[in-house]
């Protein structure tokens, strides 16, 4: 019995995450927002699962074992969170457009998890260290080296 149940609720999980449009690639022409295929309930979800992909994107950055540069530190960062921007462009343009009460309880419950989670990477010990040196680095005309000892390894800024 368990295993049917198991099964029903995986199946259903598969088919809500393929009905939300966010969840793929537009199929418009130039990939621009399907406004007409977006439900009110896809916008959650879809925060929630954008926040946990960037969060992992990020997750890569701060855990890569070569040495922070700009490519793969600032770059990285800069081209990581596309699904979150996404979302928050098609919700934010619509309720500024648009609103109503549900929209506005949506709002309400995923502002505050959004502006964390933006906030949250300049809180990362390693990537403020990181574009630290690469700062002073760009600044600096000689060739320094500089090692800081993070949780788990050491690294060295050349």
């Amino acid at each position: 019995m368990k295993k049917i149940l198991l099964s029903a609720l995986t199946v259903f999980t598969i088919m809500a995450q393929a009905a939300n449009p966010f969840f793929g690639t537009y199929k418009t022409p130039h990939q621009t927002v399907p406004f007409d295929k977006i439900k009110l309930s896809h916008y959650e979800p879809a925060f929630k699962k954008a926040i946990e992909e960037n969060q992992k994107e990020i997750d890569a950055i701060v855990n890569q074992r070569s040495m922070p540069t700009f490519e793969n530190t600032i770059e990285a960062l800069d081209r990581s969170g596309q699904m979150l921007n996404r979302v928050a462009s098609a919700f934010f343009a619509l309720l500024s457009a648009e609103s109503n009460d549900e929209m506005m309880e949506i709002s309400q419950r995923v502002q505050p998890l959004s502006l964390i989670h933006i906030s949250e990477p300049t809180r990362q010990a390693e990537i403020s260290y990181a574009v630290f040196c690469l700062k002073k680095k760009k600044n600096k005309k000689t060739t320094t080296n500089s090692t800081y000892t993070t949780k788990s390894k050491k690294t060295t800024i050349h």
